[in-house]
């Protein structure tokens, strides 16, 4: 797991509830936008983090404990 993944994680872990974007603003990289959404993709992929329908239907993301 890279560094930025367990920030991704970190910031999920500490704020459930959130949206992508609110990720990709907390730990935005260099790489920019895209590369942020991907990494979240990939941790959903990977069962770490669990989609979810939040508030105003938007759809949440949570830690897979």
């Amino acid at each position: 797991m890279t560094n930025q993944q367990i920030r991704v994680l970190d910031f999920v872990a500490s704020n459930p509830g959130c949206c992508a974007m609110d990720v990709v603003r907390a730990v935005w990289g260099a790489r920019g936008h895209a590369a942020e959404y991907l990494r979240i993709k990939r941790l959903v992929r990977a069962g770490k983090i669990r989609k979810e329908k939040g508030a105003g239907n938007r759809l949440a993301l949570f830690v897979v404990a």
